[in-house]
C-alpha cells in the first residue's frame, strides 16, 4: 500500500513537471486571452474606462482612465492552478483515459470561467481599493486558487478515486 502511494506521488509530480514545463511555452498566450476577457468584464463594473495592454512574463498590464495609470496584476498565481489538476488526473492510474481526457476538458473550462472571474476581481480591487473586492480577494487567493484543482479532481474522478482503491 505505501508502495503504491509513493507511484502516485511520483507519477504526480512528474505529469506536473511535464506539464509545467510545456505550460510555460503557453502561459502569456493564455493569460492574453484570459485577461482581454478579464478587462472586458471588469469594465463593466468599473468605475471608469479599463483598457487591455499587453501581457508579458505572466503579467498583465491595465490601462485605468478613473486613475489616470497604468498598472499590472501579476496573473501567474491564478492560472497556474490548471497545471495541479491535469497532473493529478494524469497520476489517477485508476481512471480510463478517455474519461480523464474529458474530464481535463471539462475542467478546464470551469477553471477558465474561474480565473476570468478571479483576474476580473483583482483588476477591480486594484483600481478602486473596495474593501469588499479585498475580502473576496483574500477568499479567492486563500482558498480557491490552492484548492480548487483538488476540488475538481475530486469531483470529476468520483467513484474512480476513492482513497482505498486509488492507489491499487
Amino acid at each position: 500500500m505505501l508502495k503504491d502511494k509513493l507511484l502516485f506521488l511520483v507519477r504526480f509530480f512528474a505529469s506536473a513537471i511535464v506539464l509545467f514545463l510545456l505550460w510555460f511555452f503557453v502561459r502569456d498566450a493564455y493569460i492574453s486571452v484570459v485577461g482581454r476577457v478579464s478587462v472586458w468584464f471588469s469594465d463593466v463594473f468599473s468605475r471608469g474606462r479599463l483598457e487591455y495592454l499587453f501581457t508579458r512574463a505572466g503579467e498583465l498590464f491595465v490601462r485605468s482612465y478613473s486613475m489616470r495609470a497604468d498598472f499590472s496584476v501579476s496573473a501567474n498565481p491564478v492560472v497556474a492552478n490548471i497545471i495541479p489538476f491535469w497532473a493529478l488526473l494524469v497520476a489517477s492510474k485508476s481512471i480510463r483515459w478517455n474519461k480523464r481526457l474529458r474530464d481535463a476538458l471539462l475542467g478546464f473550462g470551469i477553471l477558465i470561467i474561474f480565473h476570468i472571474v478571479a483576474l476580473s476581481v483583482i483588476i477591480l480591487f486594484v483600481e478602486s481599493g473596495s474593501s469588499t473586492l479585498e475580502g473576496i480577494k483574500v477568499f479567492i487567493d486563500a482558498l480557491l486558487l490552492a484548492f480548487l484543482p483538488f476540488f475538481l479532481w475530486m469531483f470529476f474522478a468520483g467513484r474512480e478515486i476513492s482513497f482505498d482503491r486509488m492507489f491499487e
